[in-house]
């Protein structure tokens, strides 16, 4: 249940700062199998947090926040920091930076964690 509520927040997280952002790039960027991807997405669509659309071009699905996602978001936001914040006193600097480059390498762009 744990691991479910990381995962949601962290796919709604990753939605939300590439939106609108095609499934099969988020996929790629959470090393996630396209079918693992297009099912959690269904159940974030069917709890009103994204919206799921027809890539303009091909099969693909486009996903985006919904007011009611980035609601939610907005709610856990101070959660997630705090667990990313406890992290890192765990793992050190290094190993915290070098795990944020994997996920994001954008990260050291934009300088936020």
């Amino acid at each position: 249940m744990l691991n479910r509520a990381i995962t949601r927040t962290y796919e709604l997280t990753s939605i939300a700062t590439r939106q609108p952002v095609p499934a099969g790039e988020l996929a790629r960027l959470l090393s996630m199998e396209i079918s693992t991807l297009s099912r959690n997405a269904r159940l974030l669509q069917q709890d009103g947090l994204i919206q799921i659309e027809q890539a303009e071009r091909g099969n693909g699905r486009v996903l985006s926040l919904t007011d009611a996602g980035a609601e939610k978001l907005a709610k856990l936001r101070p959660a997630w920091r705090d667990a990313q914040r406890h992290a890192h006193e765990l793992l050190g600097n290094a190993a915290s930076e070098a795990i944020k480059q994997l996920v994001d390498p954008t990260f050291a762009e934009r300088g936020t964690g």
